[in-house]
């Protein structure tokens, strides 16, 4: 059998002969983030730095009687009159090329004036120290005492580098007076788990060239596949098909079913066989099914007769002529 297993050093190249930046067939939309509506009472999960007033309360009083949007808590914004000046973040994984979404809830509490609850919002890659999402603002200046009548929502996509990045959101509130409260909920980042890649891309065509009657050939390595995911996923495949009215001329000698463990750390190569026919020109496809989607290729090869005695003879003698004639040249 014919199956490889390779190092990390595949990814790196691989990743630019994905299937595609899109979310593939068979991949889920995975809740990257953990405690995202801050549930656990607590910021676990998160890194929080400066907002002395930041608060998750236990109390709907404490939220001004508003009702969260995911479960029974959120996070409150600058409470007790303390500068507006908190900063969470929380890190994760993502895929090169990977689409993914941020969206959250907010909304200004304990209204009655005319100040700004502004929450900035921004991803940079841990990494690279890129900017992955441009920092822009959630802002909030409504003068609205009703509960549950403010709830506003961000929603915005980006695309994972490869790398785990960072999502920050840092109060920017109007200080005025003792500063503008706010609350935050549902923050969550969905995207891609699984990124199945192939070389060559899905849907090329593999070209077995001009062969003689009967003659086989086998194109050694001829599809490579790999999972480059987040590091908790793994692609399955589990089964190969051809197709055509010329699928009996072709095989795959060293299939088998595997199992592809995350982030470009394995690979598999598999073979495929052209079993000889007389002289036409052939075509088929190979469809390798995975839990991530399929793979389909084109086949084709061109089989050309076979030169008749009469002319490899005179192709002999016309050999031996040149022969004499550079002999006698010298």
């Amino acid at each position: 059998m014919n199956l490889r297993k390779c190092t990390n050093a595949f990814a790196a190249w691989a990743a630019m002969l994905s299937l595609g930046g899109a979310l593939p067939a068979g991949a889920s939309a995975a809740q990257l983030l953990t405690n995202g509506s801050f549930e656990t009472g607590t910021l676990s999960g998160w890194t929080h730095t400066g907002g002395a007033g930041d608060f998750i309360p236990t109390t709907a009083a404490a939220m001004d009687n508003r009702t969260p949007t995911d479960g029974t808590r959120a996070l409150v914004w600058n409470g007790g009159g303390n500068t507006p000046n908190g900063v969470l973040s929380q890190s994760f994984n993502t895929v090169a090329g990977g689409s993914y979404t941020l969206s959250f809830n907010y909304q200004k509490i304990f209204d009655g004036n005319t100040g700004t609850f502004r929450l900035q919002y921004k991803i940079i890659d841990d990494v690279t120290a890129a900017t992955v999402l441009s920092p822009a603002n959630a802002a909030d200046n409504t003068n609205n005492s009703t509960p549950n009548g403010g709830w506003l929502t961000v929603s915005t996509t980006f695309t994972g580098t490869g790398n785990s990045v960072k999502l920050t959101l840092t109060d920017m509130s109007d200080i005025g007076g003792s500063g503008y409260d706010g609350l935050l909920d549902n923050v969550s980042v969905t995207g891609s788990s699984t990124l199945l890649v192939a070389s060559p891309v899905s849907g090329n065509t593999i070209d077995f060239g001009t062969l003689n009657p009967s003659q086989m050939l086998t194109q050694f390595n001829a599809v490579s596949l790999s999972n480059n995911g987040d590091p908790t996923t793994t692609i399955n495949v589990t089964g190969i098909s051809f197709g055509g009215a010329n699928a009996g001329l072709f095989s795959s000698p060293d299939y088998a079913n595997t199992t592809l463990t995350a982030g470009g750390a394995s690979n598999v190569q598999y073979d495929l066989k052209f079993l000889g026919a007389s002289p036409g020109d052939y075509n088929a496809t190979v469809t390798f099914n995975t839990s991530a989607g399929d793979v389909n290729y084109n086949l084709h090869v061109v089989v050309i007769p076979a030169p008749s005695p009469l002319t490899a003879g005179l192709g002999l003698l016309a050999l031996a002529g040149l022969r004499r004639r550079m002999r006698h040249l010298a």
